[in-house]
């Protein structure tokens, strides 16, 4: 019984240990590579050299209450690269060197599909179109209607590069299964220490009960001898 009970414990720390490699794993998969979190600022990219702050503003449904009714007032509400709804949205994109701002700027935003290879991304239709021109307050303003849930983008082409900027409207994220195992995994190494605990008393106690029968015999015995 007991090298059963050591095998198990064994095997959900296994479980643990494995779940949460796997998971953190998952975790730096589902980072944008382009995501430039040590500048400080959120909804940041970097890539191909140049920096951008990409916002993007909703209108969403906010409860308020005024006196004595609660009224529901649509109001913009701000987002970096996950949108919540369709529907008409207000993108601004701030150019944030000296440099991208002195030079032309081509600005589109498209539907994709992921493409076969990481990171690779194939264009659909294109939804919003801005020639090329210069931005030398470095502020790019637009609005797009995003008729459906999906993944888009936002492409910038400075210089014949191009930078793309993800957007995902209107998808929740997926919880990894790993992540979901966690709870049960944690159950399973608790019901086993407590199993591993009863049988550690319970046969304590039964060792216990022997000893003092063992030593009730032998006075027994001396007594006999006697």
């Amino acid at each position: 019984m007991k090298k059963v009970m050591k095998k198990l414990l064994q095997s959900v720390f296994f479980l643990i240990a494995a779940a949460l490699s796997c998971t953190s794993y998952t975790w730096a998969q589902e980072e944008d590579p382009v995501q430039a979190p040590e500048v400080g600022i959120p909804c940041v990219t970097k890539d191909k050299g140049y920096m951008v702050h990409f916002t993007a503003y909703q209108r969403v449904d906010i409860e308020k209450e005024e006196e004595e009714e609660e009224k529901r007032k649509l109001e913009f509400e701000r987002f970096c690269h996950d949108l919540p709804i369709t529907g008409l949205t207000l993108i601004t994109i701030d150019l944030m060197d000296r440099y991208t701002r002195s030079r032309p700027v081509a600005f589109r935003i498209v539907e994709v599909n992921p493409g076969e290879k990481p990171g690779e991304v194939i264009e659909k239709r294109t939804l919003v179109e801005v020639p090329e021109k210069k931005y030398r307050a470095g502020l790019i303003e637009t609005r797009v209607d995003f008729d459906k849930r999906g993944l888009y983008a936002a492409l910038l082409t400075i210089e014949g590069e191009e930078i793309s900027i993800p957007i995902r409207v209107g998808i929740e994220e997926e919880i990894p299964l790993v992540r979901r195992m966690l709870p049960i995994i944690f159950g399973l190494l608790i019901l086993a220490a407590l199993g591993y605990a009863i049988y550690r008393f319970r046969s304590s106690s039964v060792t216990k009960v022997k000893d003092k029968e063992e030593k009730k015999e032998e006075k027994e015995e001396e007594k006999d001898k006697d």
